[in-house]
């Protein structure tokens, strides 16, 4: 009988911190894409999230600046009204003046707050661009872009958070990025961006692409 009211117990204690967890989705705003581009010393953080409590329009874009990634997040937040959840964020765009440091504080405040390692990198010339695109309505739907073209061309298929980490961690910030462009108020996927060093040094075409995928795997 003890083993019984102690297994209750437990059960119950277990519920309830599961009870205080749980927060309904529209409590929160979900984050589909994040983004950071810098101009000297000012960073500016771009949060593109829906909010399931609308029937229409979800999705919208805040950004803010700051001295750093970590500050120019905080800035976004001081202007939502509801907690950002970043479980489900699909997308990390880098742009310019995120190279060095900046590129390295980018990837782990993104891990921080609790990204998925899977969640897609990739760089554009515009992140607000990208993000308010005619095309694309949000972050998931820009990962798709990247996930089939990726398919279709041979290349940009190794570019997770996890992957691009790991790049900057054992292979001296050597890597590439797909390159969206994002002109003409359209995004499309446009070959792959060199870093070394953990600086973006070259464009490359798609024959280009190609072949430094090809690279990759020997």
């Amino acid at each position: 009988m003890k083993k019984i009211i102690k297994f209750i117990l437990v059960f119950i204690f277990l519920l309830s911190l599961t009870a205080c967890a749980y927060r309904e989705p529209n409590a929160r705003f979900t984050v589909t894409a994040i983004g950071f581009s810098a101009n000297g010393t000012k960073v500016t953080a771009y949060l593109q999230a829906m909010d399931f409590s609308k029937s229409e329009d979800k999705t919208f874009l805040v950004t803010g600046e700051g001295d750093s990634v970590k500050a120019s997040v905080k800035d976004v937040n001081k202007t939502l009204s509801k907690e950002p959840s970043f479980e489900h964020c699909s997308l990390i765009l880098l742009s310019r003046g995120i190279d060095g440091t900046g590129l390295k504080d980018a990837l782990n405040l993104c891990q921080e707050l609790s990204m998925s390692q899977k969640t897609r990198v990739a760089y554009a010339d515009s992140v607000k661009s990208a993000l308010e695109n005619n095309t694309l309505k949000n972050g998931d739907e820009i990962a798709s872009l990247i996930k089939e073209n990726s398919k279709t061309f041979g290349f940009g298929k190794h570019t997770a958070l996890f992957e691009i980490k790991t790049a900057v961690l054992v292979n001296d910030g050597n890597f590439a990025l797909v390159n969206l462009d994002a002109s003409n108020s359209k995004i499309k996927f446009d070959g792959l961006l060199e870093y070394k060093n953990c600086k973006a040094v070259k464009s490359l075409n798609f024959e280009e692409s190609r072949q430094y995928a090809k690279e990759q795997l020997k």
